[in-house]
């Protein structure tokens, strides 16, 4: 066993639209918690508190982070078995996209 698995096959963007979608509905349900759960609060003390403000921003990592996400998903990274030769533009999106992935999972600690 190596330290180093072989590449997964490439996966088309028709393969991750189950994934995205997932993904989408997830955050905007995450979403509408936190705002539910903020109007709430603001409804029964007619003031927000300072965790209710930090929790409101905790929601505008999450949708760049999903914005982000999306893009990996829709472009695909490097780490795939590629069959065909990638024009110049596939491999500057692979490219893009992998460097994505390291502010996406920054962006998921932040929320």
């Amino acid at each position: 066993m190596s330290l180093y698995s072989s590449p997964p096959p490439l996966h088309t963007a028709d393969d991750d639209k189950p994934t995205l979608l997932v993904c989408w509905w997830i955050t905007l349900f995450c979403a509408t918690i936190i705002l539910l759960r903020v109007a709430g609060r603001f409804v029964r003390s007619e003031k927000l508190f300072r965790e209710d403000r930090t929790v409101t921003y905790a929601v505008i990592p999450l949708f760049v982070r999903m914005g982000l996400v999306h893009l990996v998903l829709l472009w695909g990274t490097n780490n795939a078995q590629f069959t065909w030769p990638l024009t110049e533009t596939e491999k500057r999106h692979k490219s893009i996209a992998s460097g994505l992935v390291i502010a996406s999972r920054i962006l998921y600690a932040a929320t």
